[in-house]
């Protein structure tokens, strides 16, 4: 038979279900919301990185030009002086002395690109690996939202069962009568005879 206090308890703990769930579905929420704070802290940091990794190679075309022109201003200036003192400066020491020269400009230009390309390169991976992190954090916020959503469906459905289990017992509906009569025989008189002309009554 359901009864009032069991009706109740079940009124409580459907509550208790309901509010253990939009704690959840708090938790879950607030979760969500610091994922997504951090996914666009690491793509706004990744698209910095983009910009920051094209410095190396800017500042290493600035320095290829810087380079190719002090060696024009040595060849230039040696040459000259070699044909101050008379000497030709298209053949023999002089010719070799500039082919040294350029060469060693080449060297350095070469290193000068190789540099750039180097940080270039350490800047795309430092924004790659952000990208990495803002992608792990737009996973957490899907992960989180589902958990929500499920926090408040089960908690949904837990109220309901707990509410409606004690209905549940009710057999027929026949607790709700006080229960089901029963047959019981009737009394015997002082005398050993049934007083009832009817040895079986309701009671």
């Amino acid at each position: 038979m359901c009864t009032g206090l069991e009706l109740l308890l079940g009124a409580v703990s459907g509550a208790g279900a309901i509010a253990g769930a939009a704690g959840r579905s708090s938790d879950a929420a607030l979760q969500a919301e610091v994922a997504r704070g951090n996914k666009r802290i690491s793509e706004t940091t990744a698209q910095t990185q983009e910009v920051l990794a094209e410095l190396p190679a800017i500042d290493a075309r600035l320095q290829e030009t810087r380079i190719r022109e002090q060696v024009r201003q040595t060849i230039g200036s040696e040459t000259a002086d070699y044909a101050a003192a008379n000497i030709d400066p298209s053949s023999g020491a002089p010719l070799i002395l500039a082919g040294v020269t350029a060469a060693q400009g080449e060297v350095d230009v070469g290193l000068v690109r190789a540099q750039g390309a180097l940080g270039r390169a350490q800047g795309r991976a430092e924004a790659a690996s952000s990208y990495a992190a803002a992608a792990s954090s737009g996973f957490q916020v899907a992960a989180a939202e589902t958990e929500k959503s499920n926090a408040l469906v089960s908690g949904i459905f837990g109220a309901g069962t707990a509410f409606l289990s004690p209905l549940g017992r009710i057999g027929g509906f026949g607790g709700l009568g006080g229960g089901a009569a029963t047959v019981r025989p009737a009394a015997a008189s002082a005398y050993g005879i049934n007083s009832s002309p009817n040895p079986y009554v309701l009671r």
